[in-house]
């Protein structure tokens, strides 16, 4: 398994699985939200986000420049039209596609959510996008729901599963998380709210193990994390566990941008190189982590 495969994988069926579904999301909130994102057309939104990768054997750092601009889109709907420049990765300066795998498209507005386009993203790109939409999904989520002091508090269930298998390095996988959301302080002489959104697993098992080994909880709740990769024609890695996220976002109560966030991205795993499909004849297993660390700032 690989850190690059992981940070697309987590994120994606993050993105995936909360995209565009409003009707899902049950309780909302039907008023006026201290964390209502309230746009103002030719607005500008410029960010910088750094982030470590550590995985069983290496870390990836990486940092990358985010410019938006507040625009309507073809149906009038707000969005906030980004740029993406100044890559860097291990201290290493990345040279960037053409522009329009560089853009990427997001919204606060109530009604919608935008998937990413990661088919015309440039590949080294992919990271840096589904964490700016992590934090976008989770805020959207937020302001949906009946939170208006310190303390308010809300829990989304995920009654199904997400996937990322490719079908063909990855021919299995799937998570599923709980978002529980917490309005953790509203200061208004400052000007600024704090959020918290925990990303949890679900109280009963809703992914699919492959083998029976991988239902074996790691901790104290079911395993809501699976990976098979295919390594070779003769083998394969396959892991299982838990996935979990802890994000923070400081919101600015005059329009409901984010100013800064973080989100601290664990996934303790069970792993084992198998020599069938099964999953039945396999080496011993070995545990490790995998820590994802992600901060935002407005500049």
């Amino acid at each position: 398994m690989t850190v690059s495969l992981v940070t697309r994988s987590i994120v994606a069926a993050l993105a995936v699985g909360t995209g565009v579904s409003v009707a899902s999301l049950g309780a909302q909130n039907t008023g006026h939200s201290v964390l209502a994102r309230r746009y103002r057309e030719g607005d500008s939104v410029h960010y910088v986000m750094d982030a470590s990768n550590q995985g069983r054997t290496n870390t990836l750092r990486y940092s990358a420049r985010a410019d938006g601009a507040v625009r309507k889109d073809s149906l009038g709907r707000f969005i906030e039209d980004f740029e993406w420049s100044h890559l860097v990765r291990d201290g290493r300066d990345v040279p960037l596609a053409a522009r329009a795998a560089v853009h990427q498209r997001l919204t606060l507005a109530p009604d919608f959510m935008m998937p990413p386009d990661i088919a015309h993203t440039d590949p080294r790109l992919v990271a840096p996008v589904l964490d700016l939409l992590t934090f976008y999904v989770d805020l959207w989520l937020a302001a949906r729901m009946p939170l208006a002091h310190a303390g308010d508090h809300a829990r989304v269930p995920r009654n199904t599963p997400n996937s990322w298998a490719d079908g063909r390095v990855i021919t299995f996988a799937e998570d599923a998380i709980d978002f529980d959301i917490t309005l953790l302080s509203v200061d208004s002489a400052a000007g600024h709210a704090r959020l918290q959104v925990r990303h949890v697993p679900p109280a009963a098992t809703v992914v699919h193990f492959p083998a029976s080994w991988m239902q074996t909880p790691l901790f104290d709740t079911p395993n809501n994390w699976v990976e098979v990769t295919k390594a070779s024609d003769t083998s394969y890695v396959a892991g299982a566990g838990r996935e979990t996220f802890d994000v923070e976002i400081d919101v600015r109560l005059s329009d409901g941008a984010i100013v800064a966030a973080t989100m601290d991205n664990p996934v303790d795993l069970e792993e084992r190189v198998c020599r069938d499909a099964a999953l039945t004849t396999c080496d011993a297993p070995y545990r490790y982590r995998i820590f994802r660390r992600i901060t935002l700032r407005a500049r």
